[in-house]
Formats: C-alpha cells, sequence, structure tokens
C-alpha cells in the first residue's frame, strides 16, 4: 500500500486478544499477528487528516460585531457564545488554525486597530475534505519532482 499523505500517526493501540498457550505459543507469533493486524488495518481502514483546532477569543468594540462574527464565520468557525461588557464585546468560538493565518491583519483592519484576540489549541478534528485534497495533491507533486530528479540522475550518471 502507498501512502496517500505522508503523515505520522498517533494514538494508535492494538489490542490482540487471545490466550497464551505454552505449547503453541511464542514471542514470535504474537509479533506476527500485531504485524498482520496492523497491516490489514492500515489497508482497509477509513483514515482521515486531522487539523488542529484552536479556541479562538476576540475583543473588540461593541460597534464591530457584526463584521468580525462575519470574518470568524468566513474561516468556518464555530461559534461558542459571546459577551458584551461597557462597550465592548467579546467572541469565543473555534476555528482551525489552518484558517486562522491573516486573521490578525483582518482583524485590525475590521476594527480599525482596536480588535484583538488570543488562541489556544482546543482539539483535533478531521480537516475539511478541501484540506484533504490539497495535502494529497501536494504530495503526490512532491513524489513526482522526486521521481523525476532521480531519472534525470540516473541519465547522468548512465
Amino acid at each position: 500500500m502507498t501512502p496517500i499523505v505522508r503523515h505520522c500517526y498517533h494514538n494508535c493501540v492494538l489490542y490482540i486478544l487471545g490466550a497464551h498457550h505454552i505449547v503453541d505459543s511464542s514471542d514470535w507469533s504474537f509479533e506476527q499477528a500485531a504485524y498482520y493486524a496492523t497491516q490489514e488495518c492500515f489497508t482497509e481502514g477509513v483514515w482521515n487528516v486531522l487539523e488542529p483546532v484552536m479556541l479562538v477569543e476576540v475583543n473588540c468594540p461593541a460597534e464591530y460585531q457584526g463584521p468580525t462574527m462575519q470574518c470568524i464565520t468566513k474561516r468556518n468557525g464555530v461559534i461558542i457564545g459571546t459577551d458584551a461588557n461597557e462597550g465592548y464585546f467579546t467572541l469565543y468560538c473555534e476555528v482551525a488554525l489552518n484558517e486562522m493565518f491573516g486573521f490578525s491583519t483582518e482583524l485590525r483592519s475590521l476594527t480599525q486597530g482596536k480588535g484583538e484576540f488570543v488562541m489556544e489549541f482546543s482539539k483535533y478534528c478531521p480537516a475539511t475534505p478541501q484540506t484533504q485534497e490539497t495535502l494529497i495533491q501536494d504530495y503526490q507533486d512532491s513524489l513526482e519532482k522526486t521521481k523525476t530528479k532521480k531519472e534525470k540522475l540516473i541519465h547522468i550518471y548512465n
């Protein structure tokens, strides 16, 4: 099986249920069972690329609440809640880290430099299909470039 994208996997646990018998069980047999179970899982499993999701807290003057919420929604953010206090409002939301690039500049221009935000890691969630397709395409392009470089080197040395 060839990988779709070159990423690490983590938090995978493999349980092999079975009894140990002195006569017909050995370390080697359990290692082989684990190897073939892992191979089957990788070839027939359903896989998703996960991306980090950030908990974002945006503080702005209340007059910019609409444009700020629109900006978060445009970035596929999930609005958790809002809070208002003395002419300012606080927006709590979850947004994928990939979508947060450029947010600081956009927020400053929307709020005339009066808005600020803080973000911290919240969890991992499956990436959107568009993001997964982009990663797959980038990986396949890099494979093609590597293959082309190897072919050029072989041609030079032959």
